[in-house]
């Protein structure tokens, strides 16, 4: 097996955290470029919500529709469930005054919160990606004629976890919904 080992450094701190090894048999994680460590949890810097222009493309949206996609049977034979997440973010968001606009009601332009968990079970250990998204309908400035969805809004984050911390991932997946809740506030006030 050949294994890729580089340096990486973040743009907020200009220190090194670690030596990234990238194994090829587990390609099915997308690494970012620039990360930054945080326990077992490697996070993408540049997914902050700190982003002004990420902010700003929160502004008018009156409510969301949810995606949750679906989990790797494995993962769920081990106890994190898709329904689990569903609920979970659904809960944080109506704690939070953000309407959660049923399937039914919405068209194929119209914004939604996609969140997906990819997990994978090696060993002992199931290395996974977590990734929160709002998709929504922009048009093009050169030509307004064309409209497609695009992310104007992620974050996201790889790692690992025994089979008895599952919930590590849970929790994860409700801090990013909180930070788009953050997002989504800031955006709201008059």
């Amino acid at each position: 097996m050949t294994l890729l080992t580089q340096g990486i450094t973040t743009r907020t701190s200009r220190e090194k955290i670690f030596d990234l090894a990238v194994f090829p048999d587990l390609d099915f994680l997308l690494v970012p470029p620039i990360l930054a460590q945080s326990g077992s949890k490697m996070v993408a810097s540049e997914m902050c919500v700190g982003n002004s222009e990420k902010r700003e493309s929160l502004y008018g949206l009156e409510g969301v529709c949810l995606v949750v996609e679906g989990l790797n049977p494995v993962i769920e034979k081990n106890g994190l469930l898709t329904s689990r997440l569903q609920t979970d973010v659904e809960e944080e968001l109506s704690k939070a005054g953000i309407p959660v606009l049923p399937r039914s009601e919405v068209g194929p332009m119209d914004p939604f919160l996609y969140v997906n968990v990819n997990a994978h079970k090696l060993d002992e250990l199931f290395f996974y990606s977590i990734r929160v998204e709002l998709h929504q309908s922009v048009t093009l400035v050169r030509d307004p004629s064309i409209e497609m969805q695009a992310t104007p809004w992620d974050v996201g984050s790889v790692g690992s976890v025994g089979s008895a911390n599952l919930y590590q991932i849970r929790e994860a997946v409700k801090e990013y919904i909180r930070e788009f809740i953050s997002a989504y506030k800031v955006t709201s006030v008059s």
